[in-house]
């Protein structure tokens, strides 16, 4: 089964010393994936903040771009009980001349395991994907990129392998933040996009594979079955012939 980006909940935009409150997406069913972006702005101050997720939840890995980091998140299971909640990421030594933003990402048709973690980072006029290679057909290629400055650029074009969709941007505040999904129908890698913000900037890219759904059969051999019905090196004969 291929994997696919469905909605986000509610970003919580706040000052660094505020601890980011995002919700869930309103309707989340049991198995979906749900992943959570956090992002601080280009400030030496707030890149020494921590942040301590709700319970749950664990880090999948921090991107690091001058002084912006961006951490993703994910929830360990997702019973279906998660509907438009909120949630408090716990900040510590955060600064209120610096801002973060947190938001919860929701996926269905997968196995829940981020894989293929890769990243980009940079200070240009172009933000870069981070390129991601799948090894199971209907794997989801996604990318999160984060901007520290009110530079959203056009969605990310010019790419191989692949052609990214752009389906989340958040606008109102730096850092800002895009998401990119690209399902992949066979295996295989994607990378080379970039989008154009026409001013220099601290950007990060998260990039990584979100797992298919998988089934291997088991295979039973007749060797398999006569073992099973051995002792002592005689066969059993079943009565009824099995």
């Amino acid at each position: 089964m291929a994997v696919v980006y469905v909605d986000s909940g509610t970003v919580s935009d706040v000052a660094g010393n505020v601890s980011p409150i995002p919700s869930t997406p309103a309707a989340v069913g049991a198995g979906d994936t749900l992943v959570c972006v956090l992002c601080h702005g280009n400030n030496a101050s707030q890149a020494a903040a921590a942040y301590a997720p709700p319970a749950g939840w664990t880090l999948a890995n921090i991107v690091t771009s001058a002084n912006l980091r961006q951490f993703v998140y994910q929830k360990d299971t997702v019973d279906g009980t998660e509907d438009g909640v909120t949630l408090t990421w716990s900040v510590s030594n955060g600064v209120a001349a610096s801002f973060h933003n947190a938001v919860i990402h929701r996926y269905t048709g997968g196995t829940g395991l981020l894989k293929a973690f890769s990243s980009a980072t940079g200070a240009t006029a172009a933000v870069e994907d981070a390129g991601v290679t799948t090894t199971v057909n209907g794997d989801l290629a996604i990318n999160y990129s984060a901007m520290a400055a009110q530079l959203l650029g056009v969605a990310f074009n010019g790419e191989a392998g692949g052609t990214w969709t752009r389906v989340h941007t958040y606008t109102t505040s730096p850092p800002r933040l895009q998401h990119h999904t690209a399902p992949m129908a066979a295996t295989g890698t994607i990378n080379g996009g970039t989008s154009s913000i026409a001013a220099l900037t601290a950007w990060a890219s998260h990039g990584y594979a979100l797992a298919a759904l998988t089934s291997t059969p088991q295979t039973v051999t007749t060797t398999g079955v006569a073992a099973l019905f051995a002792f002592g090196g005689t066969p059993i004969i079943c009565p009824h012939g099995f």
